[in-house]
């Protein structure tokens, strides 16, 4: 079973998460993570300052805070199974064209696929 966080909100990974018009899935606009969590994150510092960087690299401004407790949010739900945790960080919904005057909400995502 995978587990996916999006924005606070738990859903089955059948559930479809993001729309169709997020700048991540129409355009790669964004930015992801890997780590891995056995009952704790795997160095979850340097994971979300990475994560961070890179995403203000190409102008997305995320709170580490709230990636912090989806995260957090993802590894509760585990109950202690080792598995792999994703996030992905996309520019959200933002007006068409190659680089948005007005910045959108980015989209956070954190999935799970334990092993």
């Amino acid at each position: 079973m995978s587990f996916l966080i999006h924005r606070g909100n738990a859903a089955s990974s059948a559930a479809p998460m993001v729309s169709g018009l997020d700048r991540g899935f129409q355009l790669g606009d964004g930015v992801s993570d890997t780590m891995t969590a056995s009952g704790l994150l795997n160095e979850p510092e340097r994971h979300r300052a990475r994560l961070a960087a890179h995403a203000a690299m190409i102008g997305i401004l995320v709170d580490g805070a709230e990636i912090a407790a989806l995260q957090d949010e993802v590894v509760a739900e585990l109950s202690g199974r080792p598995a792999i945790i994703r996030t992905t960080v996309t520019r959200g919904l933002a007006p068409r064209g190659l680089w948005p005057a007005e910045p959108g909400r980015p989209t956070l995502l954190v999935t799970a696929q334990p092993w």
